[in-house]
């Protein structure tokens, strides 16, 4: 048996990983909360600021493709797939699923949506 020094429980040595005084719970939701702390420093690691500029552009490019844009109204009907309550979807960036158009329009755009708010058709 082995105490942890986070959470202060006694555990089985098993649960401990090799060389930490840490038991895996608590090393796993410590590795959470520095990736959330350290996300945007992690992310520009990952994808150099010419490759994000790149995947932009080919995701304004993407949309616009699919997008028909009506001059006197100024509404950009989305003409790619639609879901069965009329909601567009188009793949996301980093092509990890899909994303609804109208929100990845705003943020590719306009910038990040703060959290709290919604994006509406006007």
């Amino acid at each position: 048996m082995k105490i942890c020094r986070t959470c202060k429980k006694e555990k089985s040595k098993t649960l401990f990983s090799p060389s930490e005084n840490r038991c895996k719970e608590c090393n796993s939701i410590r590795a959470r909360e520095s990736y959330k702390r350290n996300r945007e420093k992690i992310l520009f690691r990952l994808k150099k600021p010419k490759k994000i500029k790149n995947l932009i552009d080919s995701a304004k490019k993407r949309l616009i493709d699919k997008v028909e844009i009506i001059t006197e109204s100024g509404c950009w009907i989305f003409m790619g797939y639609v879901n069965r309550n009329g909601y567009g979807f188009i793949g996301s960036i980093d092509s990890k699923g899909l994303n609804l158009a109208h929100r990845m329009s705003y943020e590719l755009f306009n910038g990040e949506i703060k959290k709290g708010l919604n994006v509406c058709h006007k």
